[in-house]
């Protein structure tokens, strides 16, 4: 028997682990709670690391290359509204971004989708692209490679007119490629949540925060006409007045950031007046009540999407 030499033992010990493919190192599992978008699905060997959905939001969905991050419009871009979700994919090791994407656009194109666009590094935008992508849903963590980057925006559209966009943005980062994806289906925003206040519930607001938003009050489009499905809160308002005759409040109108500052203050002030004038025929003392218009200047959502808009239109009752 010959006798073993061991540093030629370790050196070709070292020699074989240099030489294993990239794909054997391992990646963390999925984080918790997440799973694969049925649409999407993923690429082999790689794993979920950011994970957030929404029941209902709005973004853009590049189709042309981007030139300017912040000039996402109608132009080159689709705006999507509906349920969305956002992941980030790490692995797998040793493939390309251009083999993970193109995995993923033969996978949609099987389920009926039509590819929008399909392009590489600087064909995309860049940096312009990367950017427009990942702002506007931030924290996942994609790396700014845009020099080895691929993008892919595909949408289906079905009988009924509901539509699903996918948009897949992949880079390299060393041996690992990193995939972001982008699921919206449209879907209508839910409505009729917010309830209506009872008597009860403007006092407990009153008394625990000086103040109660009321949603089930609404208007005429760009009037101060108060539509005839405000009634039973109108009436929980009168009720509560009633029930507290010491107590004189401030009814406040509220608009979204559509239109001029001093149009929105003019129309918030007229709608509140509307109000008052709703509570004094129905026996209430002009004296306890006084109607101010605040416009736009205190939302309490972004006016960046239609769901926050919907939170700013409010008229709020102000305990004096």
């Amino acid at each position: 028997m010959k006798p073993i030499h061991l540093p030629r033992l370790a050196s070709a010990l070292l020699l074989a682990l240099s030489a294993l493919p990239a794909f054997a190192q391992t990646l963390p599992p999925d984080i918790k709670g997440s799973r694969d978008h049925p649409l999407a699905g993923r690429y082999e060997g790689s794993v979920i690391a950011f994970h957030k959905p929404r029941d209902y939001d709005e973004i853009r969905i590049p189709v042309k290359r981007v030139r300017n991050q912040k000039q996402l419009d109608d132009e080159n871009s689709l705006l999507m509204k509906g349920r969305a979700l956002r992941q980030l994919y790490r692995g797998p090791f040793g493939r390309s971004s251009l083999e993970v994407v193109r995995n993923y656009q033969q996978r949609l194109e099987g389920q009926g989708f039509e590819t929008l666009i399909l392009c590489r590094t600087g064909e995309c935008g860049g940096a312009e692209l990367w950017f427009a992508v990942t702002e506007q849903v931030k924290g996942s963590g994609l790396p700014p490679n845009w020099e080895n980057q691929t993008y892919l925006a595909a949408r289906r559209k079905d009988v009924n007119g509901a539509e699903a966009v996918v948009a897949i943005l992949s880079v390299e980062q060393g041996q690992e490629v990193r995939t972001l994806v982008d699921v919206v289906e449209t879907k209508a925003m839910e409505t009729d949540k917010i309830k209506v206040l009872d008597a009860g519930a403007i006092k407990n607001a009153l008394d625990s925060q000086g103040r109660a938003a009321l949603y089930g009050i609404t208007f005429e489009f760009d009037k101060a006409d108060i539509r005839p499905e405000s009634r039973p809160q109108i009436e929980a308002i009168i009720a509560f007045l009633k029930a507290n005759p010491e107590i004189a409040i401030v009814v406040t109108g509220h608009t979204d950031a559509k239109g001029g500052f001093d149009y929105n203050v003019d129309l918030s002030k007229r709608r509140a007046q509307s109000v008052v004038r709703a509570l004094t025929g129905a026996g209430i003392a002009a004296g306890r009540l006084t109607a101010f218009g605040a416009g736009m200047a205190s939302p309490v959502a972004t006016n960046d999407t239609e769901a926050g808009q919907a939170l700013n239109r409010r008229v709020e009752i102000v305990k004096c």
